[in-house]
Protein backbone atom coordinates (compact mmCIF):
# COMPACT_ATOMS: atom_id res chain seq x y z
CA UNK A 1 0.00 0.00 0.00
CA UNK A 2 1.65 3.57 -1.50
CA UNK A 3 2.30 6.18 1.82
CA UNK A 4 -0.41 8.40 2.14
CA UNK A 5 2.52 10.96 2.06
CA UNK A 6 3.30 10.43 -1.12
CA UNK A 7 0.34 12.00 -2.63
CA UNK A 8 0.58 14.82 -1.00
CA UNK A 9 1.01 18.23 -2.93
CA UNK A 10 4.80 19.66 -1.93
CA UNK A 11 4.56 22.65 -0.06
CA UNK A 12 6.49 26.04 -0.52
CA UNK A 13 8.22 27.14 2.68
CA UNK A 14 10.95 29.92 2.76
CA UNK A 15 11.69 32.19 5.81
CA UNK A 16 10.59 35.76 5.69
CA UNK A 17 12.84 37.26 7.65
CA UNK A 18 10.39 38.82 9.47
CA UNK A 19 11.78 37.94 13.59
CA UNK A 20 7.90 36.49 14.61
CA UNK A 21 9.09 33.20 15.36
CA UNK A 22 11.95 34.56 16.94
CA UNK A 23 9.24 35.94 20.15
CA UNK A 24 7.29 34.07 21.80
CA UNK A 25 3.61 34.55 21.81
CA UNK A 26 3.35 31.82 24.10
CA UNK A 27 5.49 31.67 27.72
CA UNK A 28 7.17 28.80 27.30
CA UNK A 29 8.01 28.85 23.52
CA UNK A 30 11.35 28.48 23.99
CA UNK A 31 14.92 27.84 21.32
CA UNK A 32 16.53 24.90 22.82
CA UNK A 33 20.00 24.60 22.60
CA UNK A 34 21.60 21.07 22.02
CA UNK A 35 25.53 20.85 22.88
CA UNK A 36 26.70 21.44 19.18
CA UNK A 37 24.04 24.36 19.37
CA UNK A 38 26.27 26.09 22.08
CA UNK A 39 29.46 25.27 20.76
CA UNK A 40 29.05 26.63 17.67
CA UNK A 41 27.48 29.71 18.76
CA UNK A 42 29.86 30.48 21.66
CA UNK A 43 32.80 30.11 19.06
CA UNK A 44 30.84 32.17 16.62
CA UNK A 45 30.86 35.36 19.66
CA UNK A 46 34.37 34.02 20.54
CA UNK A 47 33.60 33.68 24.10
CA UNK A 48 34.08 30.63 26.48
CA UNK A 49 30.82 28.33 26.69
CA UNK A 50 30.37 29.19 30.35
CA UNK A 51 30.42 32.98 29.88
CA UNK A 52 27.73 32.42 26.79
CA UNK A 53 25.69 30.15 28.86
CA UNK A 54 25.83 32.91 31.81
CA UNK A 55 25.19 36.05 29.64
CA UNK A 56 22.35 34.79 26.94
CA UNK A 57 20.54 31.48 28.32
CA UNK A 58 18.53 30.30 30.99
CA UNK A 59 17.38 26.98 32.44
CA UNK A 60 13.84 26.17 32.21
CA UNK A 61 12.16 22.53 33.21
CA UNK A 62 9.35 20.85 31.27
CA UNK A 63 6.76 18.75 32.29
CA UNK A 64 5.97 16.85 29.07
CA UNK A 65 2.79 15.44 29.63
CA UNK A 66 1.99 11.98 27.39
CA UNK A 67 -1.74 11.08 28.12
CA UNK A 68 -1.40 9.52 32.19
CA UNK A 69 2.38 9.89 32.33
CA UNK A 70 4.82 12.40 32.74
CA UNK A 71 8.62 13.04 32.17
CA UNK A 72 10.75 15.85 33.41
CA UNK A 73 13.26 17.64 31.66
CA UNK A 74 15.57 20.75 32.63
CA UNK A 75 16.67 22.69 29.22
CA UNK A 76 18.99 25.48 28.14
CA UNK A 77 16.96 27.98 26.75
CA UNK A 78 17.13 31.07 24.59
CA UNK A 79 14.22 32.78 25.93
CA UNK A 80 11.75 34.60 23.39
CA UNK A 81 9.67 35.90 25.71
CA UNK A 82 10.38 39.73 24.72
CA UNK A 83 12.29 38.34 21.79
CA UNK A 84 15.64 35.91 21.07
CA UNK A 85 18.43 37.96 22.63
CA UNK A 86 20.13 37.06 19.44
CA UNK A 87 17.30 39.34 17.56
CA UNK A 88 18.86 42.09 15.84
CA UNK A 89 15.80 43.96 15.08
CA UNK A 90 13.97 41.15 12.39
CA UNK A 91 17.67 39.66 12.04
CA UNK A 92 19.97 37.06 13.54
CA UNK A 93 22.69 38.64 14.21
CA UNK A 94 24.14 34.84 14.80
CA UNK A 95 22.57 33.56 11.33
CA UNK A 96 25.49 31.73 10.63
CA UNK A 97 25.65 29.19 13.26
CA UNK A 98 21.84 29.61 14.64
CA UNK A 99 20.45 26.82 16.55
CA UNK A 100 19.16 23.71 14.89
CA UNK A 101 15.62 24.13 16.66
CA UNK A 102 15.90 27.43 13.98
CA UNK A 103 17.30 26.02 11.19
CA UNK A 104 15.22 23.05 11.32
CA UNK A 105 11.43 24.54 11.25
CA UNK A 106 8.90 24.43 10.56
CA UNK A 107 10.03 20.27 9.95
CA UNK A 108 10.68 19.39 14.08
CA UNK A 109 9.48 17.37 16.71
CA UNK A 110 8.10 19.93 18.72
CA UNK A 111 5.22 20.84 16.00
CA UNK A 112 4.89 16.20 15.15
CA UNK A 113 3.47 16.45 19.41
CA UNK A 114 1.45 19.51 20.10
CA UNK A 115 -1.23 20.14 17.70
CA UNK A 116 -1.54 23.46 19.43
CA UNK A 117 2.49 24.29 19.08
CA UNK A 118 1.82 23.49 15.11
CA UNK A 119 -1.58 26.03 15.13
CA UNK A 120 0.63 28.71 16.88
CA UNK A 121 3.50 28.46 14.14
CA UNK A 122 0.93 28.76 11.23
CA UNK A 123 -0.65 31.32 13.12
CA UNK A 124 2.05 33.82 12.94
CA UNK A 125 4.95 32.24 10.26
CA UNK A 126 4.85 34.72 7.25
CA UNK A 127 6.86 32.17 4.89
CA UNK A 128 4.04 29.99 4.37
CA UNK A 129 3.70 29.62 0.61
CA UNK A 130 7.16 31.36 -0.65
CA UNK A 131 10.10 30.15 -2.20
CA UNK A 132 11.22 26.96 -3.82
CA UNK A 133 8.90 23.58 -3.31
CA UNK A 134 9.66 21.42 -0.16
CA UNK A 135 9.27 17.79 -0.84
CA UNK A 136 7.75 14.93 1.44
CA UNK A 137 10.69 13.41 1.65
CA UNK A 138 13.20 16.55 2.39
CA UNK A 139 10.74 17.26 4.97
CA UNK A 140 10.41 14.04 6.76
CA UNK A 141 14.47 13.71 6.80
CA UNK A 142 14.52 17.18 8.84
CA UNK A 143 12.17 15.56 11.42
CA UNK A 144 14.20 12.57 11.77
CA UNK A 145 17.37 14.37 12.07
CA UNK A 146 15.62 16.17 15.21
CA UNK A 147 14.04 13.46 16.66
CA UNK A 148 18.04 11.45 16.38
CA UNK A 149 19.52 14.77 17.90
CA UNK A 150 16.25 14.73 20.60
CA UNK A 151 17.22 10.79 21.56
CA UNK A 152 20.66 11.92 21.85
CA UNK A 153 20.21 14.80 24.04
CA UNK A 154 17.87 12.93 26.57
CA UNK A 155 20.27 10.22 26.81
CA UNK A 156 23.21 12.49 27.50
CA UNK A 157 20.97 14.94 30.36
CA UNK A 158 20.69 11.47 32.18
CA UNK A 159 24.32 11.05 31.62
CA UNK A 160 26.30 12.74 35.21
CA UNK A 161 29.39 12.33 33.03
CA UNK A 162 28.26 14.52 30.05
CA UNK A 163 29.13 18.02 29.12
CA UNK A 164 25.31 19.06 28.72
CA UNK A 165 24.54 17.70 32.46
CA UNK A 166 27.62 19.55 33.63
CA UNK A 167 26.56 23.13 32.05
CA UNK A 168 22.62 22.39 33.21
CA UNK A 169 24.28 22.81 36.63
CA UNK A 170 25.88 26.32 35.95
CA UNK A 171 22.18 27.87 36.51
CA UNK A 172 18.94 27.48 38.64
CA UNK A 173 15.86 26.74 36.90
CA UNK A 174 14.33 30.15 36.44
CA UNK A 175 10.71 28.33 35.11
CA UNK A 176 8.34 25.83 35.48
CA UNK A 177 6.26 24.69 32.22
CA UNK A 178 3.91 22.01 31.61
CA UNK A 179 3.38 20.61 27.78
CA UNK A 180 0.94 18.51 26.96
CA UNK A 181 1.63 16.24 23.74
CA UNK A 182 -1.52 15.64 21.70
CA UNK A 183 0.38 13.62 19.36
CA UNK A 184 2.80 11.02 19.35
CA UNK A 185 6.56 11.48 17.78
CA UNK A 186 5.86 10.43 14.05
CA UNK A 187 5.38 12.03 11.07
CA UNK A 188 2.05 12.94 11.36
CA UNK A 189 3.43 16.40 11.41
CA UNK A 190 4.03 16.22 8.03
CA UNK A 191 0.63 15.40 6.52
CA UNK A 192 -0.71 18.67 8.85
CA UNK A 193 1.65 21.10 7.73
CA UNK A 194 1.41 20.35 3.85
CA UNK A 195 -2.55 19.75 4.20
CA UNK A 196 -2.69 23.28 6.24
CA UNK A 197 0.30 25.42 4.17
CA UNK A 198 -1.43 24.34 0.80
CA UNK A 199 2.01 25.31 -0.98
CA UNK A 200 3.22 23.41 -4.47
CA UNK A 201 0.96 24.62 -6.88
Amino acid sequence: MPNKLSRITPMRFECAVCGRCCTSITEGDTISLYEDDIFRIATFLGMPIEVYITKFTKVYQYEFRYGGSSTFQKRIVLPTETGCPHLSGKQCSIHPVMPFQCKASPFIIQFSESRAALERFLSICKGIARGSKVSVASAISRLNEHKALEAAFIDSIADPKSFIHKLLQLKSVTKTFVVDYDFTVNNSVISLLFKSLKGGK
